[in-house]
């Protein structure tokens, strides 16, 4: 049951979007990790855990206990 649609993410180096409409990026609950930031990226029903610059911008999923 989830649903979302694709936003892509920010580049905090300049301020542009990537992969927007294309695929969706969120932020793991986890927090840092040794190389940055851990996210999970879709695209095309495939789930990917991928770690980001903790500086980048991706979109946040609130959940509910």
């Amino acid at each position: 049951g989830f649903t979302a649609l694709p936003g892509g993410y920010r580049m905090w180096m300049d301020g542009s979007f990537l992969d927007f409409y294309q695929s969706g990026y969120w932020w793991s609950s986890d927090g840092y990790i040794e190389d940055g930031a851990l996210g999970c990226m879709i695209f095309e029903m495939i789930a990917t855990w991928i770690t980001f610059d903790h500086r980048n911008g991706l979109s946040v999923r609130c959940v509910k206990d």
